[in-house]
């Protein structure tokens, strides 16, 4: 998965991929060396990664990531995509800051959306009632310069008071200051990897 993410980025020529490590660091380390070496690859050690949640793992990457890049790509490492799905995403005016959202019917435990007519995202919660959500967000996004200064002050000033929560209630705490739009995905192949049967139904759809 990770190699698929980043022969994704490859194809685009990124400045800088910042990658926060935790369980098995070493044997993501060696990977990178042996198949990515040729790629701005700085590896970030979480070293509470057993205690702390990926709202903490993403202010360990802000600290590297200053706001003079005009797009930031914010990628989970347990989501698999075509590359279209980047693609799409990188071709998005810059000036704005998107999420990719499988829109459609969804459950209690999805990270959910709601959205306005004009496709901006109003919420952004695990919290947020099925029946009142226009879509999941699916865990991969761009922010804007501005979005990212935002979102990289909040997060640096609360990492150690939020270390249980996802990253999303950040980004959620900006929704206030800063617009962000779904941008919606239907038919094209995605998926989030958590158990054994979601890996071999990976397999199978992505060749």
């Amino acid at each position: 998965m990770l190699g698929r993410t980043l022969t994704a980025l490859e194809q685009h020529h990124p400045e800088s991929i910042f990658i926060v490590v935790g369980d098995r660091a070493s044997q993501v380390d060696e990977y990178i060396r042996e198949n990515f070496k040729h790629l701005p690859i700085t590896l970030l050690m979480n070293q509470e990664f057993k205690t702390r949640n990926n709202f903490y793992s993403l202010a360990l990457a802000a600290d590297h990531i200053g706001s003079h890049y005009d797009q930031i790509i914010l990628f989970n490492c347990d989501v698999i995509f075509d590359q279209s799905v980047l693609d799409q995403l990188i071709d998005q005016d810059r000036e704005r800051s998107y999420t990719v959202v499988r829109l459609g019917a969804c459950g209690e435990e999805e990270m959910k959306v709601t959205v306005n007519p004009e496709r901006r995202i109003q919420n952004l919660s695990k919290e947020i009632n099925p029946v009142a959500a226009h879509g999941e967000a699916v865990g991969i996004h761009a922010f804007s310069s501005s979005f990212w200064s935002r979102l990289k002050e909040y997060l640096t000033a609360t990492k150690h008071i939020h270390p249980d929560k996802y990253y999303e209630h950040a980004i959620q705490y900006v929704l206030a200051e800063e617009p962000l739009y779904a941008l919606g995905i239907a038919n094209t192949p995605l998926m989030e990897v958590d158990f054994d049967e979601d890996l071999r139904r990976a397999e199978s759809l992505f060749v």
